[in-house]
């Protein structure tokens, strides 16, 4: 890998088969008779019965109440419908996805809402890693240093926004186009390998050591370089090029070298040499 991707900073409703004998909208189920009320496409379900249960939500939507029944499940990022005050049955379940993360507002954090939820709310949910985000927003295109110092600055959200960003990048690209691609190796060293790779990623001298090891790899003298650079070397010519990472990059061999320990545990397949 050539480079490291620093700046790596749709959504398709699902559609709910409806329950009632009424064909449901892309907006609120249709009541239930006394049966069951029909499930939202992408909105509310309907209420059910006098005697049902609430209809399932939509995609995003809201499980409907059941008038003296149970209320419906919520839809993928919804809630579940309220009971009746008769009913004897319990709430309606919450939507299916346990990590769902609201939009803040724009195009990007809504298709990442919705198409890649772990880290989306991984990352959110990590006051570093939002603050990472937000600071590489201020950096101006191709500004390395202030990308840098972002870094620095939130090593705790390191890992959580670049897998966010590897994401991104695959299912909101029209969306989130300052996003980079992850490979299997940077992906595999940034879930298995966080702790290590904050550390390395935050200091300039670790990271460029891995950015030189990944162009040992990339040269064919050893395996694939992994994030920043982490790649396995192969055969004597790896070897003497990752030697020389090191010994021109001394200030980040010491963190560098837990990362390299880490790849060879737990991401060898991934970043094993082509």
């Amino acid at each position: 890998m050539a480079s490291f991707p620093w700046n790596h900073l749709a959504a398709a409703a699902l559609l709910a088969a409806a329950c009632s004998s009424e064909p449901s909208g892309p907006g609120t189920g249709a009541a239930g008779g006394p049966g069951t009320g029909g499930a939202g496409a992408a909105g509310t379900g309907g209420a059910g019965g006098a005697i049902g249960t609430g209809g399932a939500g939509g995609a995003i939507g809201t499980g409907g109440a059941g008038a003296a029944g149970t209320g419906g499940a919520g839809g993928a990022i919804g809630t579940g419908g309220a009971e009746s005050a008769a009913a004897a049955g319990g709430g309606g379940a919450a939507g299916g996805v346990a990590h769902a993360c609201a939009s803040l507002g724009d195009p990007c954090s809504t298709c990442l809402a919705l198409r890649c939820q772990e880290s989306y709310c991984a990352c959110q949910q990590n006051p570093e890693c939002a603050a990472l985000d937000n600071c590489f927003l201020g950096c101006p295109e191709g500004d390395e240093p202030c990308r840098q110092r972002c870094l620095t600055a939130h090593e705790a959200g390191i890992s959580e926004s670049f897998l966010e960003g590897g994401c991104a990048s695959e299912l909101c690209s029209a969306q989130c186009r300052s996003r980079s691609a992850l490979s299997a190796c940077e992906a595999c060293l940034f879930a298995e390998c966080a702790a290590p790779m904050n550390a390395c990623i935050a200091s300039p001298a670790c990271r460029a050591l891995l950015a030189c090891d990944a162009l040992c790899g990339e040269s064919g003298a050893g395996g694939a370089g992994g994030a920043g650079g982490a790649g396995g070397a192969g055969g004597a010519g790896g070897a003497a090029c990752r030697e020389a990472c090191v010994r021109d990059h001394a200030a980040g061999a010491d963190l560098a070298q837990p990362v390299f320990a880490c790849e060879g545990a737990a991401c060898e397949h991934a970043c094993a040499p082509r």
